[in-house]
């Protein structure tokens, strides 16, 4: 048995994929256990004129029944055993490139990685590390400007919106595609620290970017965290951090679950 720790579970996107293999969602099963047991009695009895010794079988029974409750956990146990067997995961751990020409959207992958939470995205999802970085900027003197008040605003009020995600970069292997995934924060099951970790990511491949390509970090396609405006402003800015960038190839994942 592999006794996984998970990291991360989405447990309503597990539901709802269990639910199209497994056709339908069972909470819980009843387990019964019968056990039977032979008794002989010994008991006198006269037959004709000599006594003898006759037995009388009785049979006991007892039922004991379990109820066993479906967990997030168990339910994503289930549902990976069933991608396995049947052939529906791709692993990406290392670079092959037939494999990763071959993938398409809505196939589920499992890369083993190394898990990153970038800078940006930690100050984008964690209301008081903003909060600290804007006093101590202003303890050295350092002002915004229009924009980048704009921006961290926007920031600051997506980090307290009940939406709230995290972007993970995860490292496969140096010549091997990454992966990019916003976390819902309510998924977490563990901080930052401890997510940033070699761990294995299963999800559901959204779209590959090719070699070349760059894209702002939030505004990658199906991870829009950002207002329309504010992604195309920080775009197109000349001064615009690095950080805030990555570049193809990778994969663009909608995680499972991260272990």
């Amino acid at each position: 048995m592999l006794l996984r720790r998970f990291l991360y579970l989405d447990e309503q996107l597990v539901r709802e994929s269990l639910a199209q293999a497994d056709s339908g969602i069972f909470e819980e099963q009843t387990i019964t256990r019968s056990n039977n047991s032979d008794r002989k009695l010994g008991a006198e009895a006269k037959v004709g004129p000599v006594g003898a010794k006759a037995e009388k079988g009785k049979v006991s029974s007892e039922e004991i029944a379990h109820v066993l409750k479906q967990t997030p956990e168990s339910q994503f146990n289930r549902l990976y055993n069933w991608l396995e067997e049947s052939g529906q995961t791709v692993d990406i751990f290392a670079n092959d490139t037939d494999v990763w020409q071959g993938l398409r959207p809505g196939e589920v992958v499992a890369a083993q990685c190394e898990v990153e939470v970038p800078m940006t995205s930690r100050l984008m999802t964690s209301p008081d590390e903003m909060d600290a970085l804007s006093q101590v900027m202003s303890l050295f003197g350092q002002t915004m400007d229009q924009g980048q008040r704009s921006a961290f605003e926007g920031f600051s009020a997506l980090s307290r919106s009940s939406e709230q995600r995290v972007v993970i970069v995860g490292d496969v292997d140096d010549e091997a595609p990454k992966i990019v995934s916003a976390l819902k924060k309510n998924a977490l099951r563990v901080g930052y620290e401890e997510l940033e970790t070699e761990a294995t990511v299963v999800g559901i491949l959204h779209k590959k970017i090719s070699p070349g390509e760059r894209h702002l970090l939030f505004n990658l396609p199906g991870m829009n965290l950002l207002p329309r405006a504010e992604r195309r402003r920080m775009a197109q800015a000349a001064d615009a951090d690095p950080a805030m960038f990555i570049e193809g190839p990778l994969g663009v994942i909608t995680p499972l679950a991260i272990f």
